[in-house]
């Protein structure tokens, strides 16, 4: 399962001397009561800023970013990263001042130079308070829905419940998964912004059902899921097989 398996890793980390924890996704992370939510490695700052502005202006717990010496060139002997020393001292303390940035560090291509510089620019600082505009969402593994939308309206897509559409309840019983998820995607193409996932049927494994069904919209779909039961354990399945932040029907 996703949960045992993050589980895992961070035990792993933990053991081998990691500092910290790093979260990913604000609307599905933030709630689990994680202590700091940040961006890591992959680009470097000039390519994070307005990811970081973003978490700035909305996230109420403390936030880290750890870049890369800047986005990084394939050069005649391997990767190359631009950013000097000072410089990506100069973006970090940008973050630190402008953001309200509380834990900062370096990724690939920064060394012991780059960090001394950095640690020059930082140390001793006070972390800038934020006031953050706290926006509740549900979300799929690629993208958060705010509950209050513009329109006014939350849309929610129905045709992936066996109670609504008898074209999914066929297929789910046919064990047609690959049409399960092409309804799932005419909900996406249709302007839905949440899909709502029941499978409840008389006689069958609910559970089964839904990791099925579930398992397979969740990199499907870029939509958040909504999932629909009367019964404990089919939602218990559903959970499991989700990464993001579902909604419960």
């Amino acid at each position: 399962m996703l949960r045992d398996a993050y589980r895992e890793q961070c035990e792993a980390m933990i053991e081998g001397g990691a500092d910290a924890i790093l979260g990913a996704a604000l609307a599905a992370l933030e709630p689990l009561g994680i202590d700091v939510i940040g961006m890591s490695c992959a680009t470097g700052p000039a390519e994070m800023s307005e990811h970081l502005r973003f978490l700035s202006q909305h996230a109420t717990v403390p936030l880290s970013v750890m870049p890369n010496a800047g986005l990084p060139s394939l050069g005649k002997n391997g990767s190359v990263y631009p950013l000097q020393p000072g410089e990506l001292a100069d973006a970090l303390e940008d973050f630190v001042t402008s953001y309200g940035v509380g834990l900062v560090g370096g990724g690939c291509g920064t060394t012991p130079e780059h960090l001394r510089q950095v640690i020059e620019r930082v140390r001793g600082r006070e972390v800038v308070p934020r006031t953050p505009v706290v926006e509740p969402s549900a979300a799929s593994l690629y993208s958060a829905v705010p509950f209050r939308q513009d329109a006014g309206v939350l849309m929610v897509g129905e045709r992936t419940n066996t109670n609504g559409s008898k074209a999914f309840r066929d297929a789910m019983l046919a064990g047609d998964w690959e049409k399960v998820v092409d309804i799932g995607r005419e909900a996406v193409r249709e302007g839905a912004h949440l899909i709502d996932l029941c499978v409840d049927y008389v006689g069958r494994d609910g559970a089964i059902d839904m990791r099925d069904a579930a398992s397979r919209l969740a990199t499907a779909s870029t939509l958040p899921i909504m999932l629909d039961s009367t019964e404990p354990p089919v939602i218990e399945a559903g959970l499991e097989c989700l990464g993001g932040r579902a909604v419960i029907n």
